[in-house]
């Protein structure tokens, strides 16, 4: 496969000039120039050690062709935040450079501050902006949600995936019951294909053997997420419900959506809207409806805001 360009340290080549760097370190070091030339140097390797970071988690998330245009987006800005950075820098002044005869000490800790906020202010985006990034690129650990479409064979690729992960550390306990050797425990995770660098990391003693609480634990997750499979697939084969009360108000339970609705023939008031986003509800203008998670709890609330119990309890008297 042909690399991307942003692999490429000479891609980032024109990101930075000298002439900026030095300007920016100008009045605060006794030699600006070996400045700028360390950080065009270590600019464009740490650039692609960037990109390569994240190259990882797309090729893991089955998500390559979505990486480029995701890092073009943030190289954009955070070469900006760069700018910025070495903009606020240079109306910096060291009182060893400058000479503390009526040096504004008080005014250039405030430009200090400045460019402290901005350096600040570029690594929290790159944690920001990978974090998104990362998200996008790896769907696989994104949190399985009942209305998704493939809930059901997520949830049971995560199943089988605890299934296999258990079986090898099964067999990994077993071989190291009569091998003490290290080097050889080590070369039987690689076979086992066990992944050192992940959650099995947890399960492995310092000398490669199986922690104790290994196998247990795995059944207790693998138990979890087949009852949950269980309860997708009877959520997904229920059908909607709804009942429309004399006050006009609509109730909807969604199992299959996972979903609990209610629908106000009009704005409800202000103290009953309050109430509805104090109990989890959030307004929905593209269905018209005020409706939260189809759970125990929230179907019981959704009753109430719809005035069902109410209803109910008049007629029975």
């Amino acid at each position: 496969m042909e690399k991307s360009k942003w692999e490429l340290e000479e891609t980032y080549k024109d990101d930075l000039t000298r002439k900026e760097i030095e300007h920016a370190f100008s009045g605060i070091s006794f030699d600006p120039e070996r400045r700028a030339t360390d950080r065009l140097r270590e600019w464009p390797p740490y650039m692609a050690s960037l990109y390569q970071d994240l190259k990882e988690e797309a090729e893991k998330g089955g998500m390559l062709d979505a990486l480029p245009a995701e890092f073009e987006r943030f190289h954009g800005k955070y070469v900006s935040l760069m700018h910025g950075y070495y903009s606020a820098m240079s109306r910096e002044v060291s009182s060893m450079i400058a000479g503390p005869s009526k040096f504004p000490t008080e005014r250039m800790r405030k430009r200090a501050n400045w460019t402290h906020n901005k350096s600040e202010a570029m690594e929290d985006y790159k944690k920001r902006a990978f974090a998104a990034i990362k998200r996008i690129l790896r769907p696989d650990l994104a949190p399985v949600r009942i209305e998704d479409g493939n809930a059901i064979e997520r949830l049971d690729d995560k199943a089988q995936a605890l299934i296999s992960r258990h079986a090898a550390l099964k067999t990994l306990a077993a071989f190291c019951r009569k091998n003490t050797d290290t080097k050889a425990r080590a070369a039987e995770i690689i076979r086992l294909k066990i992944d050192t660098k992940g959650e099995d990391r947890f399960y492995l003693t310092p000398d490669f053997g199986v922690e104790s609480y290994a196998l247990s634990n795995l059944s207790t997750k693998i138990h979890a997420a087949k009852s949950r499979v269980k309860t997708v697939e009877y959520k997904k084969g229920q059908e909607a419900k709804e009942i429309k009360t004399e006050a006009g108000i609509k109730y909807v339970e969604a199992p299959a959506e996972n979903r609990v609705r209610v629908f106000y023939p009009g704005k409800p008031a202000p103290e009953v809207i309050k109430e509805l986003k104090g109990s989890g509800f959030r307004w929905t203008p593209s269905l018209g409806c005020w409706q939260a998670y189809h759970n125990s709890i929230s179907i019981m609330r959704a009753k109430k805001f719809a005035g069902i119990e109410e209803q109910a309890d008049a007629k029975s008297l």
